[in-house]
């Protein structure tokens, strides 16, 4: 199971990385992983570490994510939306 799909324009649309919930383009992922029959995208090895430890630990699954991503000047927050 994947979580991209194209939009009207032909480009791919971002994903959202679990750990972290920084918006990213999944054909430039730093890695990826299988975890209960779907596909996570990381922006980094330490994000991808972060999950590996514990994926179960406040990582919503791609198929059910309900975040909103919300930044500030000290970097992004991930709210229940």
């Amino acid at each position: 199971m994947s979580d991209q799909a194209e939009n009207p324009t032909g480009s791919v649309a971002l994903v959202t990385d679990p750990v972290c919930g920084m918006q990213i383009d999944p054909e430039t992922a730093v890695t990826t992983r299988e975890h209960d029959g779907a596909t996570f995208y990381f922006c980094s090895q330490g994000c991808a570490a972060a999950f590996d430890a514990d994926p179960h630990h406040g990582h919503p699954h791609p198929a059910t994510e309900d975040f909103e991503v919300h930044t500030n000047g000290a970097g992004s927050t991930r709210e229940r939306g």
